[in-house]
């Protein structure tokens, strides 16, 4: 009997101190003592000498979540850390995101391989990891080495911060930052935050109680509200209004209950030039167009400078973008994306139309940075009604700039036949690549195309007949509104 008792109490006191080490139990910690010789289990924590389970992302490492009902720090999705670089990992392999993929990844988990030089021939939202030229998940800095030459990486905060000293920490971080350990930091103590707000201890960032910047800042299950930046319960999924309020509608894009009516979204009034907010590049998401209303937005460009505007939308909808620039002139429109160059430093204007009452979207930016366009003695020649004068013979050399036409007028008779050759195509931005060039005649109204050719290096022809009048008008044009080009033109009147 005795020994029944002592065995039952055996198993009670092993029962007890399972529940204690369960994360996720009433405390979340276990009894036993850690540090840096004696590290906790996998997934668990070392917090003032003892082992507890994580409560929020934040918690984790930045490859890591934190599991909602075991509140042990795992791996994220198609996360490892069997390698770093692709020589990492055995021939014929790749390493992408700490795991050794073949080149058609691992389908059965959702992980990809996919290769890239820059960003943008990324899926959205990934970036291109230049050491090993895969696409990946952007996570923040790991270390000094994603961060730029003058800054490292506030693992804390996950982010590059400004390298700086105490010294001179006005001038190295801005006005309000502070320097913390060779790191520009939000606050050190809750005295540099603003009224209402707290200095969190891990991540040096001022934070209102409950405050969040992402998702990983929330203790499980709270998510972090875009809007609010509160940690609230997450709304449930829908798969169709029936679950939403008397008032919402689901959004089947991402499982979620929002308002039947159209809201107007955070940019909002900028239905004019005026109240249009300057952007930079990047992207805005969670936009809205009302009841067939025009959104504009503003954008600073240098003389070369090329812009792309990408909408995010449902290609079927009725929604076209396009780019004016400082004179208001349209250089570029069309469905989802459309890209222009400026031959002048200038604010140019993003517009973004739709026919439908409720159109959800997001916009990114991308401006790439070219090499500013000399214009020549011609211009203005931008317009039908600037044509430049011509003669018949061959001209001197000339220049396009992004966003621009040439036009030129030439004194011909009906009946003649008129021959006019596009010489030369050189892209004056760099290296002799050649330029997409067209060339094209027209009525002396300017009204009436007559002959059109284009080509890509080299010599283009067009040849027409007037049939009535005694002015032919020629158009030099980039087909797709960035081309920065040298050449000449050769006219030929037949006697």
């Amino acid at each position: 009997m005795i020994r029944a008792r002592l065995a039952a109490a055996a198993l009670l006191l092993v029962a007890m101190v399972m529940m204690a080490c369960a994360p996720g139990g009433p405390t979340s910690t276990v009894e036993a003592e850690c540090d840096a010789q004696r590290p906790c289990a996998a997934g668990l924590l070392c917090q003032e000498g003892r082992c507890v389970g994580c409560a929020r992302d934040r918690d984790c490492a930045p490859d890591e979540l934190c599991h909602p009902f075991e509140r042990r720090c795992e791996l994220r999705a198609c996360f490892g850390r069997d390698c770093r670089l692709h020589d990492d990992c055995a021939l014929g392999l790749f390493c992408v995101q700490g795991l050794c993929l073949p080149p058609e990844g691992d389908p059965a988990r959702g992980c990809t391989v996919q290769a890239c030089e820059g960003s943008e021939a990324c899926p959205d939202g990934s970036v291109c990891d230049r050491e090993n030229g895969v696409c990946e998940e952007p996570l923040g800095c790991l270390g000094d080495a994603d961060c730029a030459a003058d800054e490292r990486c506030d693992a804390a905060a996950g982010r590059c911060a400004p390298v700086c000293a105490d010294a001179t920490a006005e001038a190295d971080c801005g006005a309000g930052m502070r320097c913390l350990a060779g790191l520009c930091v939000d606050c050190v103590v809750d005295a540099d935050c603003p009224t209402g707000l707290q200095c969190a201890a891990d991540t040096h960032r001022c934070e209102s109680p409950g405050g969040c910047f992402s998702d990983r800042d929330c203790a499980l299950p709270l998510t972090c509200h875009p809007q609010t930046r509160r940690c609230t319960i997450a709304a449930g999924p829908c798969s169709s209004s029936e679950a939403c309020g008397e008032d919402e509608a689901c959004d089947p894009t991402t499982g979620r209950c929002r308002p039947a009516a159209c809201q107007p979204d955070r940019l909002e009034p900028n239905d004019t030039v005026d109240a249009a907010p300057l952007l930079l590049p990047g992207r805005e998401a969670e936009l809205t167009l009302c009841d067939g209303e025009l959104d504009l937005y503003r954008v600073a460009l240098a003389a070369g400078d090329q812009l792309q505007a990408l909408l995010e939308a449902d290609a079927t909808l009725p929604i076209r973008v396009s780019l004016q620039d400082d004179a208001g002139r349209e250089r570029a429109s069309g469905g989802l994306l459309v890209t222009a160059g400026a031959a002048e430093a200038g604010t140019w204007v993003v517009a973004v139309t739709g026919d439908d009452p409720h159109l959800r979207y997001s916009l990114r930016l991308a401006v790439s940075r070219g090499v500013p366009c000399a214009a020549d003695a011609d211009e203005p020649n931008d317009l039908p009604a600037q044509a430049t004068p011509i003669e018949a013979g061959a001209s001197e050399a000339r220049s396009l700039c992004p966003g621009e036409d040439d036009w030129f007028v030439l004194a011909a008779i009906a009946g003649r036949p008129v021959r006019v050759t596009l010489l030369g195509g050189v892209d004056a931005g760099g290296a002799g690549a050649g330029a997409a060039l067209q060339l094209s005649l027209w009525d002396g109204a300017g009204l009436t195309r007559l002959a059109e050719a284009d080509g890509l290096d080299g010599a283009v022809t067009a040849e027409a007949t007037l049939t009535v009048g005694t002015r032919l008008l020629v158009r030099v044009a980039g087909r797709d509104g960035a081309s920065q080009a040298r050449y000449a033109l050769r006219v030929e009147v037949s006697p």
